[in-house]
């Protein structure tokens, strides 16, 4: 019967997604030592020695990393990609593949390692399209695996946000940086601060003006791009700024007071 078919395929699914979270967690019988090796060391099990020595190339290597469907179609991204020479790929819990593309001679001109990587980034797409992909830095050192590792799971934040489907950490640092600057810094406010009244200011009387800031703070303080953007008449922006300096006592015309609010609006608004 139809209804019978939709229910075991919908345990077949749970289950399959059950196994590969399973294998995630034992050692995987045919698994390449690099394989192991790298895993340990993005957990912090083992250090750039030990991945040196089971013959992981760093140095100018690059990770990749995307956030896959869980299940089946994580599976068979990640063995498309152990096939390839260029790199090593493992599947974090709960389905998120990192690819450690290999280090390769750099010619000048050309940044084989770049191409390598969007190669990979290509080919999990093609087999779950949709996916956000990040991509690190080029690494100068053994020792910067796991700050990579950080780095390109941050750049597929970013992709996320920027509706990109790859983002290379070393051409958009500055999200990068804003991003983790306002992750800092929203846990460095006090209980109670200016940012935190408006934002609950908002909630209250079903207005934005959190949004109308951040708009205005992105466009440097200048009025007719704001509200062209806003699709506010210049006056109308000009009375939302004076209310949002009534309600939170901001003085907008302190550079750092401007700066620390675009910083946390950037990660309350993402």
């Amino acid at each position: 019967p139809a209804d019978l078919v939709r229910q075991l395929s919908l345990v077949a699914e749970q289950f399959g997604s059950l196994l590969a979270e399973l294998r995630l967690h034992t050692d995987e019988r045919g698994a390449a030592p690099e394989q192991v090796v790298l895993r340990r060391v993005l957990t912090g099990e083992a250090g750039a020695e030990e991945a040196v020595a089971a013959g992981l190339s760093l140095m100018g290597a690059r990770l990749v990393v995307a956030s896959l469907p869980p299940g089946q179609v994580a599976q068979r991204v990640t063995a498309q990609l152990r096939r390839e020479r260029s790199a090593v790929a493992i599947l974090m819990p709960p389905s998120q593949l990192v690819a450690l593309v290999r280090g390769v001679p750099h010619r000048a001109g050309e940044d084989r390692g770049h191409r390598a990587a969007s190669r990979v980034a290509a080919l999990a797409q093609r087999e779950a399209p949709g996916t956000l992909v990040g991509i690190s830095s080029s690494l100068t050192k053994a020792e910067q695996v796991r700050a990579a590792y950080a780095e390109a799971s941050d750049a597929a934040t970013i992709a996320g946000r920027e509706n990109a489907s790859v983002v290379f950490a070393d051409e958009a640092w500055a999200q990068i940086g804003l991003h983790r600057v306002g992750r800092e810094a929203c846990r460095a406010l006090p209980l109670d601060n200016p940012l935190t009244r408006l934002r609950d200011h908002d909630t209250a009387q079903h207005s934005n003006l959190v949004e109308t800031l951040r708009a205005w703070l992105t466009a440097n303080g200048e009025t007719t791009s704001t509200a062209a953007a806003l699709s506010l008449h210049p006056n109308s922006l000009r009375y939302r700024i004076k209310r949002i300096q009534e309600i939170t006592g901001m003085d907008l015309d302190d550079a750092d007071v401007r700066a620390l609010a675009h910083v946390v609006l950037a990660k309350l608004l993402a």
